[in-house]
């Protein structure tokens, strides 16, 4: 058989998509999870650090939120000054002035708490390449195995670095944004339950869209990875010859393109969606505070907050992107070096 006919069957086999690996009994099932355990097992310290660090990022983050707001309310937009504070009088001016100075506190204070969780981020994703390297090589030295060699230079410099960059993101990447979720959701709705509503509402169409979409792109991920292989081992074969690779190239750039498709469109629906929130919450806040039933003070600090929500919901569905990529790295991993990595 031809070296030809031989990448032109390989390469109608990924494009089909007609693989038996399915996402949904992945997810279900233990090998979602076993790559959760054995980073675990790994640095569970350290993302213990973390954790702490993230809690007392939520907390400061929901100080943040009513300082902005009794700013507004209670120093700029007040007409009850000068006031007694600690037994002097104090005018609108100086208060104000001590308000921003607490403000610039508590900025400082999120940025050295987000450099320290990012530092530790990083230290677990090395942490665990590492480890992954040294049980590749330790896997392929057993088998004391030739055949396929050249394959492994892929798997240990490209494909196991989304593996690495998801272990350093995979506990507190949640807890932060989920909490910071639903810390601003708690500070919304304890100003104005319709307000709370309204900044909602279109979530469910967001969840539904990407979660859609998503399973698209899983499938283009995954003949992406095989792709790449084929082209490792094809490329170190001098007899390969032009139209063959050429036909690899081409399946590699229409496959590119599909990613790209995918995934810019589900970020520029959300991005969509997001404006979309914004208005409504403009509109009915609006009607509150021209009701009376509202300040423009929480008006303020609720389109502030939201724009913290929709952050929030975006680093979900890309730590969503980001779980279903890893377990479809990781499964491969297993097939094609033959390790299964429960131990640490």
């Amino acid at each position: 058989m031809s070296e030809i006919s031989v990448d032109s069957r390989l390469s109608k086999v990924i494009l089909k998509n007609k693989y038996r690996f399915e996402l949904k009994p992945l997810l279900k099932g233990m090998n979602a999870f076993t790559f959760f355990a054995y980073v675990l097992n790994i640095t569970w310290r350290i993302q213990a650090l973390a954790c702490l660090f993230g809690l007392f990022l939520l907390i400061i983050t929901y100080i943040n939120l009513e300082l902005i707001k009794l700013t507004i309310n209670s120093v700029i937009d007040s007409g009850h000054f000068p006031i007694i504070l600690l037994k002097n009088e104090v005018s609108q001016l100086e208060l104000l002035i001590v308000s921003l100075a607490a403000l610039m506190l508590v900025y400082l204070m999120l940025s050295v708490i987000r450099f320290l969780v990012n530092i530790l981020q990083g230290m677990i994703c090395e942490r665990v390449l590492i480890a992954l390297r040294r049980k590749i090589y330790a896997s392929r030295a057993q088998t004391n195995s030739k055949k396929s060699g050249n394959g492994i230079i892929p798997v240990v410099s490209q494909e196991i670095e989304p593996l690495g960059g998801f272990s350093g993101e995979m506990i507190i990447l949640p807890l932060v944004q989920v909490g910071t979720f639903l810390t601003v959701l708690f500070f919304i709705f304890s100003q104005s339950n319709v307000l709370g509503v309204a900044v909602v509402a279109l979530i469910p169409i967001q969840v539904i869209w990407s979660a859609w979409m998503q399973k698209k792109l899983n499938r283009f991920w995954r003949d992406r990875i095989r792709l790449m292989r084929i082209l490792a081992v094809r490329a170190t074969k001098l007899s390969s010859v032009p139209t063959g690779m050429e036909r690899i190239f081409s399946n590699i750039y229409a496959n590119r393109i599909a990613i790209y498709r995918t995934k810019y469109l589900i970020k520029s629906a959300n991005s969509y969606l997001v404006g979309v929130s914004s208005v409504v919450v403009i509109g009915v806040g609006g009607y509150l505070v021209m009701s009376d039933d509202l300040t423009v003070g929480v008006i303020a600090v609720t389109l502030g907050a939201h724009k913290d929500l929709s952050g929030a919901f975006r680093e979900l569905l890309r730590y969503r992107q980001m779980w279903c990529d890893v377990s479809v790295r990781y499964l491969e991993l297993k097939r094609s070096v033959g390790e299964v990595f429960a131990e640490a």
